[in-house]
């Protein structure tokens, strides 16, 4: 009982039993991808922070493929030690983006986000960086928080920047997935 015919769609990040998913309860808790932001990954695995960011990415990706919105989310430790990804947000812009928030009183472990479509001119492909117009970048609200920040592009390459405290966006930027680029 409390199994199902089919293994877990998301592998092992769902837990070690991959054919007990959905809690026990398939109708209430419905994700035919496995995919949704919300799914819990166990601290104690190696990695679990990034996976749940990964987790989330991909999701807003196969949800809405051909938006040009930016979408933004966080990931949060939650009280069982398991990370887990907020529902992502977006504010209905192309390059603009807020995240969601965990439960009030939990901190933020990491931050999540996507770019919009290919835009020419606009470089899609890497963390933003402040400019004169633009003060605020992805990698200034990864330093103010001052935890990792993962970015998939329209093209699906996932980069993960993690925050340097003495060199302000000046942290390290590492390619999680390879991708495309967007045409110029």
């Amino acid at each position: 009982m409390g199994r199902y015919i089919e293994s877990d769609p998301s592998g092992l990040g769902g837990g070690i039993n991959t054919y007990a998913y959905a809690i026990e309860n398939p109708v209430t808790w419905s994700d035919q991808l496995g995919l949704k932001p919300g799914d819990l990954f166990p601290s104690s695995n190696p990695g679990a922070l990034q996976a749940a960011a990964v987790d989330a990415l991909d999701w807003i990706y196969r949800t809405y493929p051909n938006t040009n919105y930016e979408y933004a989310g966080t990931v949060y430790l939650d009280k069982q030690g398991n990370y887990v990804a907020t529902e992502p947000k977006t504010l209905g812009l192309p390059r603009q983006s807020s995240p969601s928030h965990p439960p009030i009183g939990i901190p933020v472990a990491a931050l999540y986000h996507t770019h919009g479509q290919c835009t020419k001119g606009v470089d899609n492909d890497n963390f933003s960086h402040k400019t004169r117009d633009e003060p605020r970048s992805d990698k200034w609200l990864a330093d103010a928080y001052q935890v990792p920040s993962f970015l998939e592009t329209p093209v699906g390459k996932i980069l993960r920047y993690d925050f340097d405290p003495k060199n302000q966006e000046g942290g390290n930027v590492t390619v999680i997935r390879n991708g495309c680029s967007c045409p110029n």
